[in-house]
Parts: C-alpha cells; sequence; structure tokens
C-alpha cells in the first residue's frame, strides 16, 4: 500500500509539471504587463507533528514522522499562489490541509481516531526591495481549523470536536537571485499574540533553480508552529503543534 501511494503521488506530481509547464508557455504574453503570478499546484511537504492535543480530559502528546503519517494518510491538499503588481504590490495564498486516519486497541475496544487539520495563510505584501535582492514585508491573517474525532468500538461514545480560529500574522521574506537560474527564498514571521492563538510562528528556507522561463523547482525545508487553547473542563481544547519537514516542488510563474 506505502509503494501504491508513493507511486500515485509522483505520477500527479510528473503530470502537472508537464501540463503547467505548457499552460505557462501559452500564457507568455500575459508577463508584459504590469501583472506577474506564480503558482505551485501541488507541492510536496514532508511533514512531521510533534506537540499536544487535548480534548476535554483527553489527549496527550503527539509525536508522528512523516513516515507514521503517509502510512495513515487519507487524504491531502497543498497549493501555494501569489501575484504582484508592479513590482511592488503583491498577494500570497497559500494553504495545507491534511487528513489522517489510524487505529488502535485495549483490551475492551477498538479505538479509531481522525484528525483533519487546515492552515492556510492570506498575505498582503509590500516589495520594499527589488532586484537580484528583493525584500517583502508581509502582513495578513493565519486561518486553522482542527477537526478531531475518536471512537470506542465497545463504548456508545465517541469524542468529535472542530476548531477553527483566525491570527493576525508579520512576515518578512528575502528572495536572493545569486545567478540567473539560481536564488535562496528565506522567509520568517509570528503571529497570534493572544488574539486568537498564544502565539504562531513559521520559519522556511528554499533553493530555487528555475531553467525554463515559466518554471521554477523549489527544494527546502519549512516549519509552523501554532500554540492554541481554549475553553476549561469538558470543553478544553488545546493544539500546541509544530509542523515541520523537507519541501519539494515546482512553481508555474508568469
Amino acid at each position: 500500500m506505502k509503494n501504491y501511494k508513493v507511486f500515485y503521488l509522483l505520477l500527479v506530481f510528473i503530470l502537472l509539471v508537464q501540463g503547467g509547464y505548457h499552460t505557462a508557455q501559452a500564457e507568455d504574453n500575459s508577463s508584459e504587463g504590469n501583472w506577474e503570478f506564480a503558482l505551485a499546484p501541488f507541492y510536496l511537504w514532508a511533514v512531521s507533528l510533534d506537540g499536544d492535543v487535548v480534548v476535554g480530559p483527553q489527549g496527550g502528546s503527539v509525536s508522528m514522522d512523516f513516515g507514521d503519517i503517509f502510512d495513515n494518510l487519507e487524504a491531502v491538499f497543498i497549493v501555494h499562489f501569489e501575484t504582484i503588481y508592479k513590482d511592488n504590490y503583491g498577494l500570497l495564498f497559500d494553504v495545507n490541509f491534511i487528513d489522517l486516519g489510524g487505529s488502535g486497541s485495549t483490551p475492551k475496544s477498538e479505538i479509531n481516531v481522525d484528525l483533519e487539520a487546515t492552515v492556510a495563510e492570506l498575505l498582503p505584501y509590500y516589495r520594499w526591495i527589488n532586484g537580484d535582492h528583493n525584500l517583502d514585508f508581509m502582513a495578513g491573517v493565519l486561518y486553522s481549523r482542527v477537526s478531531q474525532g475518536v471512537t470506542f468500538s465497545s463504548l456508545p461514545l465517541s469524542i468529535d470536536v472542530t476548531e477553527d480560529w483566525v491570527d493576525p500574522f508579520l512576515a518578512i521574506r528575502w528572495n536572493w537571485g545569486f545567478t540567473d537560474k539560481w536564488g535562496l527564498v528565506v522567509k520568517g514571521g509570528v503571529g497570534g499574540f493572544g488574539v486568537s492563538s498564544d502565539f504562531v510562528w513559521e520559519g522556511s528556507g528554499l533553493l530555487t533553480y528555475q531553467p525554463w522561463k515559466h518554471a521554477q523547482f523549489l527544494l527546502g525545508y519549512r516549519a509552523v508552529g501554532i500554540d492554541y487553547e481554549t475553553g476549561a473542563g469538558p470543553t478544553r481544547f488545546v493544539y500546541d503543534v509544530t509542523m515541520a519537514g523537507p519541501v519539494v516542488g515546482i512553481n508555474f510563474k508568469w
């Protein structure tokens, strides 16, 4: 089963590379205007989870590496899009959705656990420096949604909770094109500030390679941490989790 998933993901990735590259070629003339666009329709984030998830009196530490997550993966959706106007005023949209399902057993019952997590960024930005070195200042929101369900085969009992919240988020991104084809992108940001989450942070570093005018390959590392807590007693919900891992993908530009 695991080999089948690997083959499926590689096939989807190859099809997107071919289809997106020819689409970008067909839209060559659009880059001559005031707008520029970039789309990474399905990049791969080999994410690991580490932290605490608590629902009422239930929960505790969670630690899953990419192998564990891949074995229990039921659905995934990852996309990154951004646009910039006249080389200065931009908008970034990034969404990551993951659905994990797992099961375990006790001497008295089978336990099924389902976890869905969505993290999305909407960040308008201003490009303060433009050239071989680009420096972007970003200010927007980070949306989080977590749904966790637990069922017991031997008991008429299930735990099902869904929480979603929005945090203010500030970030800086530095992009250095050190050759005509190679570049480095570093991004860091913080948010929350007690508005919804106590604290949110993000950090990433990407090496880019652009062999063609409209296609750019990405390779690097990304980490996102969210510390959120609400309620008390039976309604208490804690999501204090760090998601981190290598990133690989292709970015289409026009």
